[in-house]
């Protein structure tokens, strides 16, 4: 990629337009192979920040490191520029670096224009919750050129649009068509219409997916809370500030709601391939998201129940689910838990009360339909007296989620109406059946002999890509490997895997031999859901 593709902007102070920001994120994501499948839309004033925090991620992780992140995203909001992104398994220091990085370019951009790219000038009071905007563009809430009412008349001639849209030169295919456009635009003078990319192709690779937003509570009782913090037990005064600065980063009161990729069809067929019992999750994905495609395109599905037994891939299917379409992903453990706390938050009336996951999840980040996974549901002790399961009867009523009321947190009733619920148990005997009546529940069998071969060589593909050494082995287990696994249940199948890798290691092998799986090992492991040892 051509450096000067983001250092030759339009004349600084001036907006940018949609179609040269489209083309400037193309080349970022060609530029950085690790971004092809991650959501890159900062403010326009924002761009070149994110590019100089791309080229320091690829200084502090190596390359083979830099395409595990499993959750990167880039956004803009009200409160201004937001990156959210997940740990890669590398070392601790790396990490420490990269996230250092990252709070410094959030620090820079609370102090740099969306629109324009213009600093901040020193002891400029900007008020709470909102993001400096220079004294041009303060009066508006726009951040490209075609944002702004009034047409601009063109200052500049032909060959300076050029080199805005089109930094690399102009020995590309589809670039005279594309100033033919601009020549149109010149003639009459509209500059508030959106240019054309160069190529078909350019313009399906940088067509930003559209945004759906949602409102997740009433400003005004945000007000009213925030005003009165103050008069508060003074134990609770550092916490509740805490929450106040978190949901302003976080877009205040604005949501979004991630939308579906124009490749989710793939998507699906790629889970149905590396989870081959999961057939009937699938199929009834494949339902929901064909339905909402034809319309704002939003990721939604009903609450789910996958029942079956421990240990055949309930979470780790869940998981990968959350990663390939990008979204958060929490996995609630309900088989220890001894009060609806975790879920609903703990009484503001205790001096150690805090937020339950629901405020955590959807008021600290900035997307409104979540996953959250709640584990092993069938393992609540019913005789509690505060009973963990209570929250969820008005939860997984979309009609009264608009309108939950974390217990810490009383005085701002949020919106958790589009979380996307799975819930997973052995079975539904122990489960109350108004419980079970809000979800739809599906039965997952354990995998075939044939599928769980199939199972086998997906578990040990995973290893090898997420561990250092991964190039140093065979990519395909043989067949008498596979044969010798399909007994096992999915959760066995990565503790057997692991073991034969070190098993080879040790006599200096490319591959795993039958002599290296010890099958007896397993016969005394203990674990909690998929993939006990698994560590993201």
């Amino acid at each position: 990629m051509n450096i000067n593709a983001f250092s030759s902007s339009p004349p600084f102070g001036q907006p940018m337009r949609k179609a040269v920001f489209a083309k400037k994120v193309h080349c970022l994501k060609n530029h950085h192979a690790w971004l092809a499948n991650c959501h890159i839309e900062p403010a326009p004033g924002h761009l070149k920040l994110i590019a100089d925090l791309c080229e320091q991620i690829d200084l502090i992780i190596p390359s083979s490191k830099s395409g595990k992140f499993k959750f990167f995203r880039v956004s803009h909001s009200f409160g201004g520029l937001m990156i959210y992104t997940t740990n890669i398994n590398t070392h601790h220091e790396r990490l420490r670096a990269l996230r250092n990085c990252i709070e410094k370019c959030l620090d820079r951009a609370e102090r740099t224009c969306p629109t324009c790219g213009m600093r901040q000038s020193e002891g400029v009071d900007e008020p709470c919750f909102s993001q400096f905007r220079c004294a041009e563009h303060r009066a508006g809430n726009g951040l490209f050129l075609e944002d702004f009412a009034a047409p601009i008349t063109p200052s500049r001639d032909l060959e300076d649009l050029k080199q805005e849209l089109y930094p690399e030169g102009l020995q590309q295919p589809g670039i005279k068509e594309a100033i033919e456009l601009i020549k149109a635009e010149v003639s009459t003078n509209n500059f508030t219409r959106e240019l054309a990319l160069p190529s078909q192709e350019d313009t399906a690779a940088s067509t930003t997916s559209t945004k759906v937003e949602v409102h997740l509570f009433e400003l005004a009782a945000f007000d009213h809370f925030n005003k009165n913090i103050s008069s508060r037990n003074k134990d609770h005064q550092y916490r509740l500030r805490l929450a106040t600065e978190k949901i302003g980063k976080a877009g205040l009161n604005k949501r979004e709601l991630q939308t579906l990729p124009n490749d989710w069809q793939e998507i699906l067929i790629e889970f149905s391939a590396r989870f081959p019992n999961f057939v009937n999750v699938s199929e009834l994905l494949n339902d929901h998201f064909a339905l909402t495609s034809l319309g704002d395109r939003r990721i939604t599905f009903p609450p789910l129940l996958l029942t079956g037994n421990p240990g055949i891939g309930k979470t780790e299917a869940a998981r990968w689910l959350a990663e390939k379409f990008q979204m958060p992903f929490r996995v609630q453990d309900m088989a220890n838990a001894q009060t609806n706390a975790a879920i609903s938050g703990s009484d503001s009336s205790f001096s150690n009360a805090e937020e339950g996951v629901i405020f955590e999840l959807l008021s600290y980040q900035p997307i409104a339909n979540p996953i959250l996974l709640l584990d092993e549901i069938d393992k609540v002790d019913q005789n509690l007296k505060f009973n963990p399961l209570a929250p969820l009867y008005s939860l997984l009523e979309p009609g009264s989620a608009k309108q939950f009321v974390d217990l810490a947190i009383k005085d701002i009733p949020i919106d958790a109406s589009h979380i996307n619920w799975i819930a997973t148990a052995n079975s539904t005997q122990h489960l109350p059946q108004p419980i079970v009546s809000r979800f739809i529940v599906l039965h997952i069998p354990s995998p075939t002999s044939e599928q769980t071969q199939v199972i086998a060589q997906n578990i040990y593909a995973k290893l090898l890509s997420e561990s250092s050494w991964g190039s140093r082995f065979f990519k395909k287990l043989s067949s008498d490997v596979k044969k010798s696994l399909e007994d096992q249940p999915p959760r066995n199948i990565r503790v057997l895997l692991t073991r034969a890798l070190g098993s080879a290691a040790r006599a200096k092998r490319h591959e795993i031999r039958i002599e290296d799986i010890n099958i007896e090992q397993t016969k005394s492991t203990q674990g909690i859901g998929f993939l006990a040892n698994f560590h993201s």
